[in-house]
């Protein structure tokens, strides 16, 4: 995508980086934004995030950068939905990733991780709509297997 452009283009996850860094990711004001309405509706906020150390399409620092403005700004009901790498990382590595997320998360103090689903479901490059279907009603519905960390 940034062949030809004439100028070094940082990729998103390099940005994203980059504003954790310097404190801008902090006052974005899309983020912000998002706060605020979800604080004065008195709703719920639902975070989507690939589950992975770091990678080029994520990191378990954003949802938990997201999750430390959303108390900062006053919010209690934040609720994560997780996609499991599966590609970035080791084979069978999700159930660890898992519990070191949700250990960061209680040291937060808010939020709750409320659905997982597989990179190979939620964001199937065949076009196999059973797949993403599945992903659909498990994002959208609540509908899946009930599953506990030990």
């Amino acid at each position: 995508m940034n062949l030809g452009a004439g100028r070094v283009v940082p990729q998103d996850d390099v940005r994203l980086d980059q504003a954790m860094k310097d404190g801008s990711f902090y006052t974005n004001e899309i983020f912000c934004r998002v706060i605020d309405d979800v604080r004065q509706r008195n709703s719920s906020l639902h975070l989507i995030g690939l589950l992975t150390e770091k990678s080029s399409h994520g990191s378990i620092d954003y949802p938990l950068a997201l999750l430390r403005m959303a108390k900062e700004h006053g919010l209690d009901k934040v609720y994560l939905h997780m996609i499991f790498d599966g590609r970035s990382t080791e084979p069978g590595s999700a159930p660890a990733l898992l519990e070191k997320l949700e250990k960061r998360v209680n040291e937060i103090g808010i939020g709750l991780i409320v659905s997982g689903v597989g990179r190979g479901i939620a964001l199937d490059r065949d076009g196999n709509y059973s797949k993403i279907q599945r992903a659909f009603d498990a994002l959208v519905n609540g509908e899946g297997k009930l599953c506990k960390l030990e």
